[in-house]
């Protein structure tokens, strides 16, 4: 039998595994905490992590080489994907039961609240991504990251409603590095939304998408809030109450009212 040296390298794409090709990048590995991920590890130090797979011995390094024994070349290639998948992956049963769900919450309203609900029934944590963080103080997405960010929390807090994380995400013109920057920041197993351009963003990264109702569309959007503050119309009735006492104290009405006067 020969033995073998995978290389892990990292392109803009990811990372991939040759047979001794010169790597397109650094990459550093934590032998500390990748060693939780393995059920049979027989020495481990800071220069290298030695464990079994298949019936082969295999030796880890920080720098991402990782070196098979007892293998041909067929069973090694088999063997460096699992390790590929290992290490580069989330531990096991971390993601399990943690739901993604994306808006950009020009306000946060009841529709954002009913699907939340409705996600929780059949997941054990939500994990909520504000997109378009870098907007603000414009028609179309009036308030800031930070704003949007205390009106979820408002309304969570007001709805009991704790198993739930919030992150933020800016605007990639790469379908797939949007999707890749939110999977980056967090871990999730699912992702939930009635947008068509966000499916087919996770599902270019392999990540499953599911559709969540969708709850009186006409009613229940931040277009339609919008449209009905500038027409000084009744909208309190579309938002949780908290949010509608938040938008009030921070002038948001008037704020949209300048704002498309402005643009």
């Amino acid at each position: 039998m020969k033995e073998f040296e995978f290389k892990f390298q990292r392109d803009s794409d990811g990372y991939d595994i040759g047979l001794e090709v010169k790597p397109k990048g650094e990459m550093r590995l934590d032998l500390e905490k990748l060693s939780d991920r393995f059920d049979r590890l027989h020495l481990k130090s800071s220069v290298v992590l030695v464990t079994e797979m298949d019936g082969a011995r295999v030796s880890i390094y920080p720098d991402g080489r990782i070196i098979l024994f007892d293998v041909d070349e067929e069973e090694g290639r088999e063997i460096a994907s699992k390790l590929f998948e290992i290490i580069t992956g989330t531990p096991k049963g971390e993601e399990e039961g943690r739901a993604l769900f994306v808006g950009r919450f020009q306000p946060f309203h009841l529709g954002h609240m009913k699907a939340i609900k409705e996600i929780l029934e059949g997941n054990r944590e939500i994990v909520i991504a504000i997109g378009s963080a870098q907007e603000g103080r414009t028609p179309e997405n009036p308030f800031t990251l930070e704003e949007r960010k205390q009106m979820i929390e408002k309304s969570l807090k007001e709805a009991n409603i704790k198993n739930y994380k919030i992150l933020s995400v800016k605007d990639f013109n790469n379908d797939e590095k949007w999707a890749g920057s939110i999977r980056d920041l967090a871990k999730f197993n699912v992702v939930y939304t009635m947008n068509l351009w966000t499916e087919r963003c996770f599902e270019k990264i392999g990540i499953p998408v599911k559709r969540h109702r969708l709850y009186e569309n006409d009613r229940y959007s931040g277009t339609e809030i919008r449209k009905r503050i500038l027409e000084d119309k009744e909208w309190r009735n579309l938002v949780p109450v908290s949010v509608a006492k938040f938008i009030r104290s921070i002038k948001g009405e008037e704020r949209i009212r300048n704002l498309n006067r402005l643009f």
